[in-house]
């Protein structure tokens, strides 16, 4: 699911791209994967910022930088924040 929603990002379909994130998010969360559940909503939060929408992009951004921060993953954690400090910054 991840990697179909990578691909399908890539290739500039960010709309389905980010519906396929969230469900991936869901499912490693389930199966109790937080860095994999992170890194979708990670990128789930970079779809909804090129989608134009930064304040729904914040949530999952929140979320990705909670779950880094918990497994002192620093390089991530830097651009989860800048992600979310740039969404901060377009629904001022």
């Amino acid at each position: 699911m991840t990697a179909r929603a990578l691909l399908v990002q890539q290739h500039g379909k960010h709309s389905e791209a980010e519906a396929l994130l969230a469900e991936a998010a869901g499912r490693w969360e389930r199966f109790e994967v937080p860095w994999e559940q992170a890194q979708a909503l990670l990128e789930q939060g970079r779809c909804l910022l090129a989608l134009g929408r930064p304040t729904e992009a914040g949530e999952p951004l929140r979320a990705a930088r909670d779950i880094f921060a918990s497994l002192g993953a620093n390089p991530v954690l830097t651009e989860a924040d800048r992600l979310l400090a740039q969404a901060t910054a377009l629904t001022a």
